[in-house]
C-alpha cells in the first residue's frame, strides 16, 4: 500500500505541475497565483480519491500488484 500511494502522489504531483506551468505561462500568474489555482484548490479532492482507492484496494475488490 505505501508504493501505491507514493505512486499516485507522484503522478498527482506531475499532473498538477503541468498544468501550474500551463496557467503560468498561458494566463501570466504568478507562479504562486497558478499554483493556488490551479493546485492548492484540488488538494482535498485528490487526498479524498487515493484515499477512496487505498479503500478499494484494501479490500481486495481490485488486486494491487
Amino acid at each position: 500500500v505505501p508504493v501505491l500511494v507514493g505512486a499516485m502522489t507522484a503522478g498527482t504531483v506531475v499532473i498538477y505541475a503541468m498544468g501550474v506551468v500551463g496557467l503560468y505561462l498561458n494566463l501570466e500568474l504568478t507562479l504562486v497565483e497558478a499554483t493556488v489555482q490551479g493546485a492548492v484548490v484540488f488538494l482535498p479532492a485528490e487526498g479524498a480519491k487515493i484515499a477512496a482507492a487505498i479503500g478499494i484496494v484494501r479490500s481486495d475488490a481490485i488486486a494491487a500488484e
